[in-house]
């Protein structure tokens, strides 16, 4: 009998004995921790390989239907054995499909879900030999961090969030892939709401001892109200002790917009905006911003006529959508890949992280234009020979009782001060006969003649040429919160990051190079 029949048959056995256990009065139903290891080290007992081992335990966690907890368990841990056997293409494909799942189905664990498909997408990029292909799995194993790192943020686990991040920071760098440095902002807001998490537990437990300590009530006040953006939280610790400024505008902000009138919306935005979010760190600016313009714009809702309450409404609202542009993603509660707008622009046909409907020209990189081919690029620069003066001294002449230098015309640059190198090296006097008549921003440069400046060529198959596709990253670019209740389940109006850019533009070493000539400088 081969060895491959010997497992199968030792397989069927393990399989009917687990039948039989699920009939015998529900044990396993009930089973423990060190039952279901005891289990799961019954059947691996006898494989030889962690393929087999992960083979075992998948074919084992059909049977587990009716006990969840049982089933997480095999799925686990054939997840576990199956990620350090991947051995090709086709391994990571099948583990990533089920991850997948996992992650739809096993919402507790949905950041340990993240992190384990991150990790077969990097052995997938070591096991992939196209250069499009691994930049794509780089990419998204970025994203699958940074999304375990949301949600872990979500979950109120901000330690694990920061470890996130930062993981994924580290891998962006260790790909190459442009703008390692955009997650910083996330690091530090998790690590700062981390620390914050940390003093809130503090001021807690003082206050359990001391209630009378005001210093240490007040600083938990503001920190709720601002770094963890709960002000229902905030008013478990309102008293008459507490700030006048606190008692009035913390039970506004805990109750729901829908019953604040007109000016409370106003006034609650003012304090929000005007107060609580000047000299603030990026990420309680950020939340600060986002409740002041939840208030003015149900303020604009209820207020109808054209008056000066409206024209300072809009005024404020047109500001904070200026604010919230220059800081950009801080908050790791809001989607990083739409910023809240619930869409995201094309990747496909992104020029310099705008999108136009267009494909990138590989010629030009998107940017529509390329260096002068008479000049390369340095249309005008001053002459060497003469300093820019145009003539040089040729010698002396005595007139009367003094001596006058003699001046000639400069024939490098042949009296105009500027010279030109063309892209084959030589220099010729004056500025480029080709540029010099362009725009000064564009002086230097030619219309790209692949794509006739216009950077495209011909509408985009992914997106066919609408510039936006839904994200898919978040539920309709809300907050991805603790909760779907209250004021912290909100959409945030930003500008959408920027996107990675087609991975089709051809490679500058597969052009053909000009032939390098040589001419003596006039």
């Amino acid at each position: 009998m081969t060895g491959k029949k010997k497992f199968r048959m030792k397989l069927r056995e393990i399989t009917i004995g687990f039948v039989m256990l699920l009939l015998v009065a529900g044990a396993l139903a009930a089973a423990v921790d060190d039952e279901t290891e005891a289990f799961i080290h019954e059947i691996i007992k006898d494989a030889r390989s962690d393929h087999q081992r992960s083979t075992l335990l998948m074919e084992a966690v059909s049977l587990a239907d009716g006990n969840n907890k049982l089933k997480a368990a095999l799925l686990e841990k054939a997840v576990q054995y199956g990620i350090k056997s991947l051995r090709t293409t086709e391994d990571c494909s099948k583990f990533h499909g089920i991850l997948a799942n996992l992650v739809k189905t096993d919402t507790d664990r949905k950041p340990h879900w993240l992190y384990q498909q991150a990790t077969v997408y990097r052995r997938w990029w070591m096991l992939e030999k196209s250069s499009t292909t691994k930049r794509k799995l780089a990419e998204k194993a970025v994203a699958l961090l940074t999304e375990a790192g949301s949600a872990s943020a979500a979950k109120g686990d901000w330690k694990e969030a920061s470890g996130f991040f930062n993981e994924a920071r580290l891998a962006a760098v260790a790909y190459k892939l442009p703008d390692p440095n955009g997650l910083l902002g996330y690091i530090r807001s998790a690590s700062y709401i981390h620390k914050a998490q940390e003093k809130i537990a503090d001021h807690i437990e003082t206050l359990k001892k001391t209630p009378a300590d005001l210093d240490a009530r007040s600083s938990l006040v503001v920190t709720l109200v601002t770094v963890m953006d709960d002000p229902a939280g905030a008013m478990k610790y309102i008293n008459e002790d507490v700030d006048q400024r606190f008692r009035t505008f913390v039970p506004m902000a805990a109750k729901d917009l829908s019953e604040l009138p007109v000016d409370a919306c106003r006034n609650l935005g003012d304090w929000y905006f005007k107060e609580l979010s000047k000299s603030a760190v990026a990420v309680v600016k950020s939340r600060m911003l986002v409740r002041a313009k939840a208030c003015y714009q149900r303020g604009l809702e209820l207020h109808t006529g054209a008056d000066v309450t409206f024209a300072v409404l809009k005024l404020s609202l047109s500001q904070i959508k200026s604010d919230q542009a220059k800081l950009g993603n801080v908050d790791p509660l809001v989607c990083a890949y739409c910023s809240g707008t619930g869409k995201m622009p094309c990747p496909a046909c992104m020029i310099d992280g705008q999108a136009t409907g267009l494909r990138k020209c590989y010629y030009c990189k998107g940017t529509g234009r390329v260096k002068c081919r008479t000049c390369g690029g340095t249309w005008r620069q001053k002459c060497s020979h003469c300093s820019g003066r145009g003539k040089i001294a040729t010698g002396r002449e005595r007139r009367g009782g003094a001596y006058y230098t003699i001046y000639s015309k400069c024939r490098t640059c042949d009296g105009s001060g500027v010279t030109h190198r063309s892209r084959y090296g030589s220099t010729r006097a004056g500025p480029c006969p080709t540029c010099s008549k362009q725009k000064p921003e564009l002086r230097g440069t030619s219309a790209c003649s692949n794509c006739g400046g216009k950077g495209g060529s011909g509408a985009c198959r992914t997106c066919g040429g609408a510039k936006v596709v839904p994200c898919t990253h978040c539920d309709a670019g809300r907050r991805m919160s603790r909760s779907r209740t209250g004021s912290a389940y909100r959409k945030k109006s930003s500008q959408p990051p920027k996107s990675s850019t087609s991975s089709t533009r051809r490679k500058d070493s597969d052009r053909p190079k000009p032939r390098r000539k040589t001419e003596d400088s006039n």
